[in-house]
């Protein structure tokens, strides 16, 4: 057989092929985009829930705070926190700030955000609360959450801002 009589005996056959490997490329873009469509999609969820997890236990603690609980507050945060404010300076300095709105009857979220290099083990979120009292003075609360190794979540900040003094 001659060069050109096994090229038109085998001219339609790569067509085919071709467009066949062409259509199974596709699909599997297809199906590769759907699936780190999903996998984006889960991440995001993943995070939403963890950042609804942080404001739960910031409220929680907060409610300790509302109380004039300051140093079982102070005891249920985080060791770094504990390490950085002495016990007795801290209640004073949140309890002289919270003096401003004595009768705090809603918070509400302000902002949240996520520090960027956080990670499943190791997360930061920072809650931004507007208090108000019945007489609509307020003030802002920034609450600096932090979950290390898939632990609870604790307070690692507090700080009070539109008051009389602030607290850290």
């Amino acid at each position: 057989m001659t060069v050109g009589a096994v090229e038109a005996r085998f001219a339609g056959e790569p067509r085919r092929c071709t467009a066949k490997r062409t259509d199974q490329r596709g699909r599997r873009r297809i199906v590769y985009g759907l699936l780190l469509s999903l996998l984006i999609a889960s991440a995001a969820c993943s995070k939403r829930k963890a950042v609804d997890a942080a404001e739960d236990a910031a409220r929680d603690w907060l409610a300790l705070v509302d109380a004039g609980e300051y140093e079982r507050a102070w005891e249920q945060a985080s060791s770094g926190m504990r390490q950085r404010e002495a016990k007795d300076e801290w209640v004073n300095a949140t309890s002289q700030a919270r003096a401003a709105v004595p009768g705090a009857s809603t918070r509400l979220v302000y902002d949240r955000v996520v520090a960027k290099d956080s990670t499943e083990d190791h997360m930061l979120v920072n809650l931004v609360f507007r208090v108000s009292d019945e007489q609509g003075r307020g003030l802002g609360e920034f609450v600096g959450m932090v979950r290390e190794r898939g632990g609870a979540w604790q307070v690692a900040g507090y700080m009070v801002v539109g008051g009389r003094g602030a607290s850290s």
